[in-house]
């Protein structure tokens, strides 16, 4: 069945009636100004978990009548500031505001550079605790790791949980350096999987052999893949997903765009469309 968009019609409730549903806190470039930044949110009866949690989500979240108190748990892609500067937020602030610890789903290979190059420096120092320690991941945090799986078809990292009903895949993707050029070259960031359905890439250079695999090994129905308007950085380009075959881009839906998108060119491109703020995309 087609995906079903819907735009928000009141107050946010972070539940349904158990089908996949997602929407994004933002949808535009690390530099947006208009779309905030491409943090996703995925609704499956009463679980809600928040994929990346930039700079802006804390307001983006304020926008919709919440605040980081609703974050009971969290997945993250990589350490840049659009995917993890709000994440600082949800530790303090629950720790020190709330008096809990959200669950973080992450893996052990990503743990590291999480804590100790991201986290470390503004959430360790806070207070020592009584074995005279400073404080680690783990007193923010209830962390869960993903275990690794493996495809016989594909050399790469995936990671995998079941929580509850709702499945969860990890997948390597090639983002940063820009010149890597093995997956393995690559710093450690993922795109996501959801009940084998939807796929987030969140950042990656064009990785048309990735899309064919997933497309291939799963009943794949939309893609939302970012986009930056020009070809080189660390990003697939417009221009590079427009060389992708009409069925896969007709499931297409980019995020992570600059500011003079236009849907209605995307569109005439053969693409599903661009994913919007405050829109709900529903998967029966």
């Amino acid at each position: 069945m087609p995906v079903k968009v819907e735009p928000f019609s009141e107050k946010v409730v972070l539940e349904n009636q158990g089908h996949l549903s997602v929407f994004f806190l933002g949808t535009g470039s690390a530099f947006s100004r208009k779309f905030y930044q491409s943090n996703l949110v995925a609704v499956k009866g009463k679980q809600c978990l928040f994929i990346d949690f930039g700079t802006l989500a804390p307001l983006a979240l304020e926008e919709l009548g919440l605040d980081v108190s609703c974050v009971h748990y969290l997945l993250l892609t990589h350490s840049h500031s659009d995917h993890v500067g709000g994440v600082e937020e949800i530790a303090l602030k629950n720790r020190y505001v709330y008096g809990k610890r959200p669950i973080l789903f992450t893996t052990k290979e990503y743990k590291p550079l999480l804590w100790e190059e991201t986290l470390k420096g503004g959430c360790c120092y806070n207070e020592k605790k009584e074995n005279g320690e400073f404080l680690e991941l783990e007193d923010y945090f209830e962390v869960r790791y993903l275990e690794e799986v493996f495809f016989d078809s594909f050399s790469r990292k995936f990671y995998a949980t079941q929580w509850e009903d709702l499945h969860i895949l990890l997948f390597r993707t090639k983002h940063i350096p820009s010149n890597g050029k093995s997956w393995q070259d690559f710093q450690v960031s993922y795109g996501v999987l959801l009940d084998k359905r939807v796929v987030f890439t969140s950042d990656t250079l064009f990785d048309p052999e990735l899309l064919e695999f997933l497309e291939k090994n799963f009943p794949v129905e939309v893609v939302f893949h970012d986009c930056q308007s020009f070809v080189g950085g660390v990003h697939a380009s417009y221009e590079e997903l427009l060389t992708l075959p009409s069925s896969l881009r007709k499931k297409i839906y980019l995020v992570h765009y600059s500011d003079t998108t236009e849907e209605k060119e995307v569109i005439q491109d053969g693409f599903g469309g661009i994913a919007k703020r405050k829109h709900w995309y529903h998967f029966f």
